[in-house]
């Protein structure tokens, strides 16, 4: 009947749009392929993708090079029982190693490239450098946020401060380590001239300074020295007898280098 036959037609005719509409996209696609604009906008991706990977990985690709270069020729220390591992974990552990030389140890990556970037600020060679070496691990070194920063930092200092770094394995320095888990790095630092001020003299007369009485928690010290470092109106901080050494190990890494910015 005639509504069989369109019953039957129109599948037929469905169908057929179907596949001319699949084969003029096609035939479309394919005259868009073979115009000069496409091939131009083609060529044009690729090196802009080229050039985006070039500025954001070039930097990074000479900084590992020239740390591998320069790397090779730095000390290596495999064991615990080497005489710079002692000496830290002696200056680590006793207050009376620190007070008689004049030395203190930094652990941890941000303190530690803090501390360091404020000696690259000054001239080498000056009163106001602190850091004397430096031991490192790969753990430190492939950091994924702050390994390449690292490797920068200690670039500068062993070219411009000429600060002695050696590479330790990780488990030499989770050895003489102060926290239960080492980020794989360590620095050896000069302290600072240790010197009253006199808050009599023009210069600092009205000031504001800050008296410890017997505070001795490591951590709470390092917040307050951080604290003043804020408040950037602070003259000096002065601790009286039963205070923390602020050159505890615990002290330093909560003072997150506060303690080297402030008298």
């Amino acid at each position: 009947s005639s509504s069989q036959r369109k019953i039957k037609i129109c599948p037929s005719i469905s169908m057929s749009s179907r596949h001319q509409t699949q084969t003029t996209g096609m035939l479309l696609s394919n005259s868009w392929n073979k115009t000069p604009f496409h091939a131009a906008f083609t060529r044009h991706r690729r090196l802009s993708s080229k050039h985006f990977m070039s500025s954001q990985d070039q930097e990074a690709v000479e900084v590992t090079q020239q740390w591998n270069a320069d790397s090779e020729v730095l000390t290596t220390i495999t064991s615990s029982k080497n005489p710079t591992m002692k000496r830290i974990k002696m200056l680590l552990s006793k207050r009376k190693a620190r007070t008689e030389s004049s030395r203190t140890v930094l652990e941890g990556l941000r303190l530690v490239m803090d501390v360091c970037q404020l000696d690259l600020n000054n001239d080498a060679g000056t009163a106001s450098q602190h850091v004397e070496t430096v031991i490192v691990s790969e753990l430190a070194l492939n950091h994924p946020t702050q390994g390449l920063e690292l490797k920068r930092v200690l670039l500068r200092l062993i070219n411009q401060q000429h600060v002695a770094v050696c590479i330790a394995t990780d488990e030499v320095i989770q050895s003489c380590s102060d926290t239960i888990t080492s980020q794989g790095i360590l620095a050896v630092c000069k302290i600072p001239a240790n010197h009253t001020p006199d808050i009599y003299s023009a210069d600092n007369y009205g000031g504001m300074y800050v008296v410890l009485d017997g505070l001795s928690d490591p951590g709470n010290v390092g917040t307050l020295l951080r604290t003043c470092v804020a408040v950037g109106d602070v003259k000096a901080v002065i601790l009286l007898p039963g205070s923390c050494d602020v050159w505890n190990p615990k002290a330093l890494r909560s003072a997150m280098s506060a303690t080297f910015q402030i008298p």
